[in-house]
């Protein structure tokens, strides 16, 4: 953002302030001291205030707090008090959205917002540069969180305004200022908290209170109460714009989906959706409606909606050993689990159709009543059904052949009884409230199809942020255009975070990338259907057993290319390969003076077709003259050896490729029609230079836990060696993560993890299984049991732990071991 001055957040809050000093600016807004505070104003909500010292620490300018907030002795940041600090954050919110003048759409609605958002983005995003709402920040702190992102740069902004009792939509409306809003459906989400369906679409109304005159109110065409809207003078009322039919699911091939033709007067338009669920092609229909009345033609907005990214556990699809498992956990509501029934019931499986539903939340006087319901839907949609929730009676007295748990013994009681549960071929739909962690069930089957015995809980996770995953494919999908085929990486268990996840998070691409016949056994159960490239050629010995497969190979020798072709016609087979050509890496490949001798044998191999071809670039991440001229020389070096290859065989190779992850954005290096993008997928930056191209977001975070905290006076020696003496007494804790982790022992005595959000230095030698870090100035107060990240992104990040190891980021991931467990977040 733009800054703000003290003396203008003083006005704006109506504050006061004891701080006397001259005026200066924040470069933004923070309200947790976890995250980056530097040169930012923290708001204290809450009970905020006691971390004022940490927010000093991390370099925060001033700090909004209560004017009842007790403020720790010794605390020097200039401080502004208000009467309440969520209502002031609201306010400079509120007065931040007043400097822009852009098209900036709220939608809201029982069901189907987030869907909608993340469509209408991507159609926007053709044309404008478009701020959006992130992860679940729809709420009272959320929405002003994502205000505060807006700067010049943006041209639209479409925001999600989530609620869970009267009046809350109301006073975000009225911070947000939409000029165009959006209704998808008014359901009995929350009905608990409203009181009725009527209440709930009262309170969704509460969206045209921040309207101004003259604007659009956009809303489904198919709902009832919504049906009954008319225009008045201060909106339009919009609807039916666009109307859909043969509506067809599928789960075929490697991007499932939904299929449909869209109605514009006279005009008919084929659209595809990378998503299940009828009910999605009306949240579609919102959106093109919306993308079409700001300028984008529809044709060009159908396309956008072909692959864009959508948000995480929304009906998004898994297979794990022949088990495909749809996973719906990021928030439900009765309607929503009805419709994930009906998406279950639409596919034909060789095997059965399981349901495991968890509680819906807030829905009060009704919940029994509705869970009876729900269970009674599920009949002829679901073969088997679970329930787990607090009205595990009402649920099965609506279908009494369902296997329910006891709520009060949380979910081992369902664990024992799914764990032997799903076969092959069976479909298991995964649904429930956010607040079930229903998450937990698909890490537990997961789990099971690896080990027959999944044992205690890890000590040390490495949470993968599944919707960080999805960014960064989305941001490099944006990056090198439609005609761009994008082929993910993921070698080395998915560059650490566990090639399972990364393939699922990456469903639409139609290619993967593995770098030996081991990983690519290993994978090819998660993605099924999908062409799966060994990238380096393997050895001789594998050759029968390439043979045996349908995997793409890279061959760069003519003797293993014969051995191939051979192995292919004995068993009356052809086998695709990918060409990799040496242009200078000096490591894999035909040299660029053997490409037409290697050209000739391969003309004669009968049961060989070429998909593609390569090459890799040795110094695409940096960036000297002689680097980018050298870059230069292998790109030219590369095309010069497709057209010697292509004149020789006959024909036009199908996919061409050179871009790994840096080279995509250096300026002397060829994109052609395929990328194959590894380390920045995960979020992580190979070189400064491509940050102004390209927006990532870390994905992984490692987490362990304080085992225990001792306190030591001067003079103790500390672990192996005694490399370290405490020079003052000092409390230090003792954090179950050593070299046998993959962490470094050349941090022993440099590094530092996170504690509360505050670096706690490493002290002494690490050791195997233990690190000893030094929490004595950690506040507040350090304790046994608090979480402890070796890297958390922000505080602590990967590419500066290997700064200080003197090695790349790539190596850091890529060696954290198998003992950390990878939990998918979200």
């Amino acid at each position: 953002m733009e800054p703000l001055t003290f003396q203008e957040i003083l006005t704006i809050t109506k504050g006061f302030s004891e701080f006397h000093g001259a005026n200066f600016s924040v470069s933004g807004f923070e309200t947790d001291t976890r995250r980056d505070v530097l040169g930012k104003a923290f708001v204290a909500l809450n009970d905020g205030a006691k971390y004022l010292r940490s927010a000093e620490k991390k370099g925060a300018l001033l700090a909004v707090i209560s004017a009842y907030s007790d403020v720790e002795a010794g605390v020097i940041l200039p401080l502004i008090r208000v009467e309440n600090t969520l209502d002031a954050f609201q306010e400079i919110a509120a007065f931040w959205r007043g400097r822009f003048d852009i098209p900036l759409v709220a939608l809201t609605g029982s069901n189907g917002k987030t869907t909608t958002k993340d469509m209408l983005t991507a159609i926007l995003s053709a044309k404008y540069k478009t701020l959006a709402t992130e992860n679940n920040y729809n709420n009272h702190i959320g929405v002003p969180k994502t205000l505060l992102k807006l700067n010049n740069s943006y041209e639209a902004a479409v925001l999600e305004l989530g609620m869970n009792h009267s009046g809350e939509i109301r006073s975000l409306a009225k911070i947000v200022k939409p000029t165009i809003a959006v209704i998808t459906k008014i359901g009995s989400a929350h009905i608990g908290e409203v009181g009725s369906e009527e209440e709930i679409f009262k309170a969704k109304m509460e969206i045209t209170e921040g309207l101004i005159n003259h604007s659009l109110l956009i809303v489904s065409e198919p709902d009832d109460k919504l049906s009954r809207l008319n225009s008045t003078e201060k909106y339009e009322v919009i609807r039916g714009k666009l109307r859909a039919s043969d509506i067809k699911q599928y789960w075929t091939d490697a991007i499932p989906g939904i299929s449909f033709v869209i109605h514009e007067g006279e005009n008919k338009y084929p659209c595809e959706l990378p998503v299940f669920g009828a009910h999605n092609v009306n949240n579609a229909l919102l959106a093109l409606t919306v993308g079409v009345i700001l300028g984008i033609p529809l044709p060009e907005a159908i396309e956008e909606l072909r692959s864009y990214t959508r948000s995480s556990m929304r009906l998004e699809t898994a297979v794990l050993h022949n088990v495909k498992y749809i996973k719906d956990y990021y928030n439900s509501s009765p309607d929503s689990v009805k419709a994930a029934l009906d998406t279950l019931s639409a596919f034909e499986t060789d095997g059965r159709k399981i349901a495991i539903l968890g509680e819906v939340t807030e829905l009060g006087a009704y919940s029994a009543e509705l869970h009876r319901e729900i269970a009674e839907y599920s009949i002829g949609k679901a073969d088997i059904v679970y329930f787990i929730g607090e009205d595990y009676n009402s649920f099965k007295s609506g279908r009494p052949d369902s296997k329910v748990a006891d709520y009060c013994g949380k979910k081992d009681e369902l664990f024992a009884m799914i764990k032997d549960a799903i076969s092959e071929n069976d479909i298991v739909l995964i649904n429930g409230s956010n607040g079930m962690k229903m998450g937990e069930v698909f890490e537990f089957l997961r789990k099971r199809t690896e080990s027959a015995a999944p044992g205690a809980p890890p000590q040390t996770t490495l949470r993968v942020d599944v919707a960080a995953l999805k960014h960064n494919y989305g941001e490099i999908k944006r990056y090198v255009g439609k005609n761009v085929e994008i082929m993910p990486v993921i070698k080395a268990d998915g560059y650490g975070s566990s090639a399972d996840i990364a393939a699922s998070a990456f469903a639409g691409a139609k290619y993967f990338a593995v770098a030996d016949l081991q990983e690519a056994d290993k994978i090819s159960h998660a993605i099924p259907n999908t062409k799966i490239l060994i990238i380096y050629q393997p050895l001789p010995f594998e050759i029968d057993a390439i043979a045996e497969r349908e995997y793409l190979v890279s061959v760069g020798d003519a003797d293993f290319l014969t051995a191939l072709n051979l192995a292919a016609k004995k068993r009356r087979k052809i086998i695709n390969i990918h060409i990799e050509v040496d242009t200078g890496m000096s490591r894999l490949g035909v040299l660029a003076k053997d490409c037409a001798a290697f050209a000739k044998v391969l003309r004669g191999c009968e049961n060989i077709a070429v998909d593609g071809i390569f090459t890799h670039y040795s110094s695409a991440d940096m960036y000297s003259p002689e680097d980018l001229e050298f870059t230069a020389l292998q790109t030219a070096v590369f095309k010069r050896a497709i057209v010697e290859i292509e004149e020789i065989l006959g024909r036009e190779i199908p996919h061409k490729h050179a871009c790994a992850g840096a080279a995509i954005f250096n300026p002397e290096a060829e994109i052609f029609n395929m990328v194959r993008p590894g380390y920045i997928l995960y979020g992580y930056y190979p070189c400064e230079e491509i940050k102004e191209f390209i927006s990532l977001k870390p994905a992984l975070k490692l987490v362990t836990a304080i085992s225990q905290i001792k306190e030591y006076p001067a003079g103790t020696n500390i672990s192996y060696g005694r490399s370290f003496t405490a020079s003052k007494t000092i409390r230090a804790a003792i954090v179950p993560i050593g070299y046998s982790d993959g962490i470094y022992r050349s941090l022993s005595n440099t590094g530092a993890f996170v504690v509360n959000g505050l670096l706690a230095p490493i002290i002494g030698k690490i050791c195997m299984d233990y690190t000893i870090i030094d929490v004595t100035d950690i506040s507040p107060e350090a304790k046994v049991g608090d979480e402890v990240a070796i890297f958390d992104n922000v505080n602590m990040t990967v590419e500066r732990i290997a700064e200080l190891c003197g090695t790349i980021g790539y190596e850091i991931i890529s060696k954290l071991r198998d003992k950390a467990d990878r939990i998918e977040v979200y």
